[in-house]
C-alpha cells in the first residue's frame, strides 16, 4: 500500500484490518445490513444519509457535522433517526456507532477500490 510515516500508518491501519476481512461473512453482513440499505435509500430518494452519517462520525460534535453539511442540527438529527429506522443501528449507542463506522469505512474502501 506504500504507506510511510507514523501518521499515515495510523490512518490506514483500520482499513488494512478491514481489507483482511473482505469476502468474509462478517464483512458481507455489515455491507448488506447497513451499507446496501442506506445506499439504496439514498439512490431511491436522492437523499444523503451516508454523507450525513460520515460527517457525524468524522466531526467532534453534531453541531460541527451539521455545519459541515450546511444543514440545521434538527435535520441532522432527523437523518440519524432515519438511519436508525432503516438499519436498526442507533448512532447514539456506542456499539451501534462502531458498527456504523465500519459501514462508512467499507463504503470508502468499495468506492476507492482499495
Amino acid at each position: 500500500m506504500h504507506i510511510s510515516g507514523v501518521r499515515k500508518a495510523e490512518e490506514w491501519l483500520p482499513f488494512s484490518l478491514l481489507m483482511h476481512c473482505r469476502n468474509t461473512s462478517e464483512y458481507n453482513f455489515i455491507k448488506t445490513t447497513v451499507l446496501d440499505k442506506l445506499q439504496e435509500y439514498d439512490r431511491r430518494y436522492q437523499s444523503s444519509l451516508l454523507d450525513t452519517l460520515s460527517a457525524a462520525l468524522r466531526e467532534n460534535s453534531l453541531e460541527d457535522a451539521a455545519e459541515r453539511q450546511h444543514i440545521h442540527i434538527n435535520t441532522l438529527r432527523y437523518r440519524l433517526g432515519k438511519i436508525k429506522e432503516i438499519t436498526q443501528k442507533n448512532y447514539f449507542k456506542m456499539t451501534d456507532r462502531y458498527f456504523l463506522l465500519l459501514c462508512i469505512m467499507i463504503q470508502r474502501m468499495e468506492h476507492e477500490q482499495l
